[in-house]
């Protein structure tokens, strides 16, 4: 048919590779690589993870040694408060005196509701961070003069350590 005149052309590439060796060792060295760093990714994870619990932990240490500290200094000023009230009933001391160590008193009772308030707090983190639900399962025991407070490495062993151990610089090796 000459008054249309549709014409078509079709094309086809087919290619093989006499040699793909390289190819697939490449791939392979790939994915030998991504699981590696897969790995130090989840060792990452893992790390921070186990700071982070430890971070808290320490934090609900020192509330509580706070708790004790601020109990004790109610004890103190409810002690103080009574002396400076004999003393002002014997016109010996001030009124003065027995404001300012009941407001001392308050303070400390506050100190204290904030302190408890606090430890809350910090146990609901370590048990979210630990996976526990509601009613948590672990007691959390510890005084802050039981762990050691001197390293046994220098500055430098301490910083040549992270740096071959930290998961981001195995990744970027």
């Amino acid at each position: 048919d000459y008054i249309n005149q549709v014409s078509r052309n079709y094309s086809l590439h087919v290619s093989q590779n006499l040699f793909d060796g390289l190819m697939r060792l490449s791939n392979y060295a790939r994915v030998k690589l991504v699981s590696k760093r897969t790995e130090q990714e989840e060792r990452r994870v893992r790390l921070d993870t186990a700071e982070a619990v430890q971070r808290e932990y320490f934090r609900l240490i020192r509330i509580r040694s706070d708790i004790r500290t601020f109990a004790a200094s109610i004890e103190r000023l409810s002690t103080q408060k009574e002396a400076a009230q004999a003393f002002y009933r014997l016109e010996m001391a001030p009124r003065l005196t027995v404001l300012q160590v009941e407001t001392a008193l308050a303070q400390a009772v506050q100190r204290l509701s904030r302190a408890k308030s606090d430890e809350q707090v910090q146990l609901t983190k370590l048990n979210a961070l630990l996976g526990q639900s509601a009613p948590p399962k672990y007691d959390f025991a510890g005084e802050l003069g039981q762990y050691p407070q001197v390293l046994a490495l220098d500055f430098d062993d301490c910083v040549r350590q992270a740096q071959n151990q930290l998961p981001e610089v195995v990744i970027a090796r």
